[in-house]
């Protein structure tokens, strides 16, 4: 049996858009306004592992549509741009939007062990040497991936521990 996804019609698509793009001045002003609701908002779609959340520089409109921030830098955790279109409502943390971590991490015997077939989404990570990070906590744990000398890492960070997890071709060389 095939389940037939509905599409929304094109014509509720511009009338959404048209709306957005009336309102566009009160939206910015909003922003702008309220620029502490906006990171709260950002802050629960991109999660720390902790709880805490990000603090940001103030918003600023880099473009008609786009607002920008700063992350501030904290310890062990790199400054980050953060964009915000408010028409189509994007996200993206230093120019990349939410994604899923590519194979190269995934397909690795030590991550297939951790997690097994889970898919996560991922943002460019924050935290220095590593290439990705989840998008939201693991078991209370950020958990952030990225590469050392050709070898796959992996760490996890709570608000009391910064794990580490290398594999055993680092203590073994090419006798694994």
């Amino acid at each position: 049996m095939h389940c037939k996804l509905t599409t929304i019609p094109q014509e509720d698509v511009m009338r959404d858009i048209k709306l957005l793009q009336s309102i566009r001045v009160q939206l910015r002003d909003s922003i702008l306004v309220s620029q502490s609701a906006v990171s709260k908002a950002v802050n629960s779609t991109w999660a720390e592992a902790d709880g805490e959340s990000r603090i940001f520089t103030p918003w600023q409109f880099t473009h008609e549509d786009w607002a920008n921030t700063q992350t501030l830098r904290a310890d062990g955790i790199l400054e980050q741009s953060v964009d915000f279109d408010l028409i189509e409502g994007s996200l993206l943390a230093d120019g990349q939007a939410l994604g899923q971590l590519p194979e190269e991490y995934t397909k690795q015997d030590f991550f297939q062990k951790f997690f097994g077939n889970r898919v996560f989404s991922t943002y460019p990570s924050s935290a220095p040497g590593m290439a990705y990070m989840l998008a939201s906590p693991f078991e209370h744990h950020m958990i952030y991936s990225g590469f050392r000398n050709g070898d796959p890492i992996m760490r996890a960070r709570s608000s009391k521990n910064l794990f580490e997890f290398v594999t055993q071709r680092v203590f073994l060389g090419d006798r694994t």
